[in-house]
């Protein structure tokens, strides 16, 4: 089963045969009238009040069955989770938010205004609890569910919460966190059962150390909220736009701030979005509220009358099974769940294939395996976002689900912003490229200009809260917010991501990593689980933390050597695959066992990585590595010098290029190629000096980096050096360290022997000419033909795609002079000159 063009492709053949054929997906259905009845409401609450009112009747929020199981020698209840779902209509969960309303009006004494924490997973109990605040007019204020309580503490005071929405399982966190909050009143605990292990113990808990800190906090059960009930409390109907949401930025580039989102723009996201969803929305939400993607899911569900199906755990332990069991029309994914799915995927090709299987027939098998069964079969619109996601997993996603996984790219900030690299008109007005000098990015870049991207949009905050300082750097002096997004303009209103400007590091010889792009390329390794690259301006190569995946953990459990071992050599095979630079490819890798999670402040709930806490928790460990990296190359580069007239050049020449490069030695073969270990012309250049200082000789670096030669080519040209067999050098042409050079000394007899010089005849006879313009010519007539050479380098790209887009107008041909091995190598350098770019390599 295919994957259609979305929600805007509503009259596709996809979508009509699952209305044919699927009855849930036909029941599901948005209806006209009830959209037309929405567009003109005012407020959130009475469009809350009209959504569940018109769709009654229909399925609304779905969440795993589970089976209470009492242990007989303890006496204590477990739950079992069951492979189905089960469901509550409209009807019932409006009912369950009057209810939840009624006691924070009435009860707890509420008023539209005040800030509620949420921390939780999305679940059906959470979604109703959002609802009845947003009924009310109260602020939500969604925080990132697993993390410490001592990142959650000085939200909560800043915001002054006075209420707390919380899971049984974080309800140790809210309460340390509300006991460090004078303005918290109340603490309500949802997806709770009193009878469950582990549940009793907590909320005993929990009220015991409100009572000895002698506070007055009241705690409330969801299920004892509903089975009470409470008289209906009057919907929010602001006269003026208050506040209605904050959510807090994750981290990931610095201190959290609290986006401010006014009633108006809460109003407006389901009016916007009810006219966007045409598509029946049986959706699973698996993402944090505290994400717009996460908001935008439930929103979309709801307001289209589909149903909000619910993962089973927070730790998404289950999600493979929570997807094959709800079968989504639609979904957003995350890079993080996207990169699960390639190396799992990976992982059982390569075992197929290793019993004898034929490898198009298990590609093909796995792939239609993975979109009927894993993806549920009946998806008609696929997505990510919250993170760019790289190139060939994006392919493989696509692949699988045999249509395309659509790019949705935005900001807390801001809101949606493109979408597959085109920008969203509406809401965006107007947008602008801006020149970072700093990291070499500028609006008069060819082939296409790149800068910082900065918008006008509708959907732009007001600020952040309680932060006036950082409201004013949020906007440029012409009311443009800044992204901090590099992009680059290929086409009027097309972009394309090419790095946070904060994730580019300049390192001590003056080049730029890219360490963001680095972890997408390195995650993509079977071996890594998770990935941080560290770059650090004083030194001239970065280092990394890996958290391994768990099958290599348990593979090499007692041999952590063979595990970082295999690491290295898989990302050392990355990076030559995509041409790294050997600045780029980490010199060595600290392999963590306690994966980067909420819960210990280095992951945001979506996935991103929290890199200051990250920076913060390895900065000594990191540290001493750079250290021991260090006097590791001094150490080796010292014993081949000590041993260099008894080891073969080979030898020396293959374990120097390791120790520059930091690979393995064991790893380098003889005919491997400088290049190809990660080496480039800087590095080429150390590699060189130090060789010379070896052998006491002037290495040309062109030796080294010329495509074709290998170590072995290397070693075989320092030989020659030492029997006095060499080509002619700068050295031997003018003599030894000359200051200046003449023309003169540059005879046929310093170059070419007797033996080889041709006769002088027939040198005489040699003549050149240079024509020039083109003859004209008739239509019969073949196009003009140019020759270049260089067109590999950095400048030549661009000759290169010049001359094409020149001679394309003239039916001519373009002849490329590259170096390598056979005409095949040489092509494939020529477009990988184009690879780096992705703006370029499309025009090419």
């Amino acid at each position: 089963m295919s994957v259609e063009a979305g929600s805007g492709d509503n009259g596709s053949e996809r979508i009509e045969a699952l209305r044919t054929t699927d009855e849930q997906f036909r029941r599901a259905a948005p209806d006209p009238e009830v959209v037309a009845q929405i567009m003109p409401l005012p407020t959130t609450s009475e469009i809350i009040e009209c959504v569940f009112e018109s769709y009654a009747d229909r399925p609304a929020l779905a969440r795993r069955r589970r089976e209470p199981r009492t242990d007989p020698t303890d006496g204590r209840t477990t739950e079992a989770l069951l492979p189905e779902f089960e469901t509550q209509t409209y009807r019932e969960t409006w009912l369950g938010i009057m209810a939840l309303a009624g006691l924070w009006h009435h009860e707890i004494g509420l008023q539209a205004g005040d800030r509620t924490c949420f921390l939780g997973f999305p679940s059906a109990d959470y979604a109703i609890a959002d609802l009845a605040c947003s009924y009310l007019g109260l602020v939500a204020v969604p925080l990132q569910h697993g993390a410490h309580s001592e990142l959650l503490k000085p939200i909560a005071h800043e915001v002054e919460a006075r209420a707390f929405v919380c899971g049984a399982e974080y309800l140790d966190a809210a309460v340390d966190t509300a006991l460090h909050t004078a303005t918290v009143e109340h603490i309500l605990v949802v997806d709770v059962d009193p009878d469950r292990a582990g549940h009793r113990e907590r909320l005993d808990a929990a009220r015991a150390r409100i009572q000895t800190a002698g506070r007055e906090i009241r705690v409330a059960l969801f299920p004892e909220v509903l089975a009470q009930g409470f008289p209906a409390a009057p919907g929010f109907r602001p006269a003026d736009d208050p506040l209605a949401l904050l959510i807090y930025t994750s981290g990931s580039t610095g201190t959290p701030k609290g986006a401010m989102y006014l009633h108006s723009a809460v109003t407006g996201l389901w009016k916007v979005i009810a006219l966007k969803q045409t598509y029946p929305a049986i959706h699973l939400n698996f993402l944090p509220m505290s994400h717009g993607l996460g908001r935008s899911m439930l929103v979309s569900t709801l307001v289209s009358g589909g149903t909000a199906y619910f993962a089973a755990a927070s730790d998404l332990s289950t999600l493979d099974d929570d997807i094959a069991l709800a079968r989504p029309t639609g979904i957003s994914f995350v890079p993080r769940l996207c990169e699960s799915l390639y190396r799992r995927f990976n992982a059982e090709r390569d075992r197929r294939c290793a019993a004898g299987e034929d490898p198009a027939d298990v590609t093909r098998a796995l792939r239609a395996e993975y979109r009927e069964k894993h993806l549920g079969g009946r998806l008609v619109h696929a997505s990510f976002g919250g993170a760019p996601l790289a190139p060939d997993i994006h392919a493989f996603m696509e692949a699988v689900l045999d249509g395309p996984l659509h790019n949705d790219y935005g900001a807390t900030e801001a809101a949606g912003i493109l979408a597959d690299g085109k920008i969203r008109r509406p809401p965006v007005l107007d947008y602008k490229l801006v020149d970072v000098p700093e990291l070499g990015y500028f609006g008069t870049d060819k082939p296409h200009p790149r800068g910082e991207l900065r918008i006008k949009s509708m959907t732009v905050i007001p600020g952040y809260y309680k932060r006036p300082e950082l409201t004013a750097e949020m906007l440029d002096e012409d009311g443009y917010y800044k992204t901090g997004d590099v992009m680059a303009e290929t086409a009027p209103d097309h972009l394309v991501f090419v790095d946070r400007r904060k994730n580019v590091v300049k390192l001590s010889h003056g080049e730029f990593v890219a360490v963001g792009a680095l972890e997408s390329a390195y995650g993509t390794s079977p071996y890594v689980r998770q990935i941080y690259v560290d770059a650090d301006s004083t030194q001239s190569y970065v280092l990394a933390v890996v958290v391994p995946d768990a099958g290599l953990v348990d593979l090499y459990a007692d041999d952590p050597v063979t595990t970082k071992r295999l690491i290295l050599r898989s990302l050392q095979q990355i990076a030559q695959d995509k041409r790294f630079h050997s600045y780029e490819i980490p010199r060595d890798i600290l392999v963590e066992s306690d994966p980067f999670r909420p819960g210990n402040g280095l992951m945001s709930t979506v996935g991103k990585l929290m890199r200051p806490a990250v920076q913060a928790h390895y900065r000594e460990r990191l540290a001493q590595l750079y250290l021991e990296v260090a006097q590791a190359q001094q150490d080796q580069l010292r014993a081949l010098r000590e041993r260099r007239h008894d080891a073969p050049v080979a030898d020396t020449v293959r374990q120097t290029a390791a120790a520059m490069l930091g690979v393995d030695p064991d790893e380098v073969a003889a005919d491997a190629r400088f290049t190809d270990l990660g080496g480039d012309s800087l590095s080429a250049v150390a590699f060189t000096e130090t060789l010379g200082g070896v052998y006491g000789l002037d290495i040309s670096v062109a030796a080294v980096i010329d495509p074709s030669a290998t170590l072995a080519d290397v070693g075989a040209y320092i030989e020659r050096h030492r029997d006095g067999t060499a080509a002619a050098t700068p050295a031997s042409i003018h003599g030894p360290d000359q200051t200046v050079l003449r023309a003169a000394d540059l005879t046929v007899a310093k170059f070419i022997d007797d033996a080889t010089a041709p006769p002088a005849a027939a040198a005489r006879k040699r003549k050149w000419r240079l024509r020039f313009p083109w003859p004209k010519r008739t239509p019969a007539q073949p196009g003009p033909t140019v020759v270049l050479t260089g067109a590999t380098g950095w400048l030549g790209r661009y000759l290169c795609l010049e001359w094409l887009g020149q001679l394309a107008e003239t039916d001519g041909r373009l002849v490329g002079v590259v170096r390598g091995r056979d005409a095949d190598a040489a092509r494939q350098r020529l477009e990988d000159a184009f690879g780096s770019d992705p703006a370029l390599s499309a025009q090419f």
